[in-house]
């Protein structure tokens, strides 16, 4: 392993799913690769960092495993092909899920929402800011033409 993307790569992965990786090593690691005076192994990349997702054996029926993760991550790098088709198997199984579950979620059809900032910050006191009206009626804000003539001219957000 010579890559310097292969092994932040692996890095990440295994600082996500392995609680026993060691970071100070792989800090090292990371360091020396990419010079051309430096390669490690699978094996002693297991052995320096703890490493659960490549695994290497030798002998009759041996040779170097991956996680799934992993083995698509290398599979993408190799061949563009491969990593074609499996956008395309995702989307396809997206878009079964989609209509097992009944939902709507074409990303071709996606309307254009318009929403108040009220709406998205509801507890923000920017209505205060806007209303000063000084009331303290627990009702919802809707207001009159002098109320959102006041408001425009002090607050940055208009659209209400």
């Amino acid at each position: 392993m010579r890559n310097r993307n292969t092994v932040e790569f692996l890095g990440i992965w295994e600082q996500l799913h392995n609680p026993g990786f060691n970071p100070i090593e792989f800090d090292g690691i990371k360091k020396q690769t990419g010079l051309n005076s430096y390669k490690i192994s699978v094996k002693e990349w297991v052995q320096k960092t703890n490493a659960i997702g490549l695994k290497a054996t030798a002998g009759r029926y041996g040779g170097t495993f991956a996680h799934p993760d992993i083995a698509f991550e290398f599979g993408m790098w190799i061949s563009p092909e491969f990593k074609i088709y499996l956008v395309r198997e995702f989307r396809r199984l997206k878009d079964e899920e989609n209509d097992s579950l009944k939902l709507d979620w074409k990303t071709s059809s996606f309307p254009l929402f318009r929403f108040s900032v009220f709406q998205l910050f509801p507890n923000s006191g920017l209505r205060r800011l806007c209303q000063r009206s000084g009331s303290t009626q627990r009702r919802p804000f809707r207001p009159n033409r002098q109320t959102m003539a006041r408001c425009q001219s002090r607050c940055l957000f208009s659209d209400h």
